[in-house]
């Protein structure tokens, strides 16, 4: 056999292996995997790091994680043929200890840009962080982006972010967060959360 003919046999094989996976289902719905509407975040959980306070005379750029403030944009795919429907979504910050007050306040949320999300299509949601004064000794401020909806992967979807602002000239490290609200097995919903 000359090496035409191995090339086209393998040319063929592969198209056939492609049309048998499509046939059995693929990604197009018609498989176990992508059975009813589906939502992914394309990033989880969103560390923004330790940065410094803003400062006069230094211009903002909310794209970079050295001052405050600091957006992030989370995308939410639908990944089958049918439409996710998001219901609700918020943010449920953590409980800082003595003053009554949650982490929540540091953060600003836009979004999400549509609430039917039809299949590859996304929906976006933007967290502003913004704190003025440096953290205390190892607090970090951890929200969890809270996303119900009629999907069957996840229909009460957590996305954790965290964040805190160090004093000017400290050396910034790496943090990890912790999420105020724990999601619920896959599958499942959980309720009440965002006060419905």
């Amino acid at each position: 056999m000359n090496a035409r003919t191995r090339w086209v046999r393998i040319v063929i094989g592969l198209f056939a292996a492609s049309a048998l996976a499509s046939a059995c289902g693929g990604t197009d719905g018609g498989s176990d995997l992508c059975k009813g509407p589906k939502l992914l975040p394309d990033q989880s959980p969103i560390i923004l790091g330790e940065m410094y306070p803003s400062k006069k005379g230094i211009a903002e750029n909310p794209g970079d994680n050295t001052r405050v403030p600091v957006e992030r944009t989370v995308l939410l795919e639908s990944t089958c043929r049918k439409t996710v429907e998001i219901s609700t979504s918020c943010l449920v910050g953590e409980n800082d200890e003595g003053d009554n007050s949650s982490d929540a306040e540091f953060y600003t949320m836009e979004g999400p840009t549509q609430n039917s999300v039809p299949s590859d299509a996304e929906s976006a949601v933007r967290l502003t962080y913004e704190r003025k004064d440096p953290n205390n000794k190892d607090d970090i401020d951890n929200v969890a982006l809270v996303v119900q909806s009629n999907a069957v992967n996840y229909p009460t979807m957590v996305i954790p972010f965290c964040a805190r602002v160090v004093k000017e000239g400290t050396d910034r490290k790496a943090i990890s967060c912790t999420t105020p609200v724990q999601a619920p097995p896959q599958g499942e919903k959980k309720t009440g959360i965002c006060g419905s």
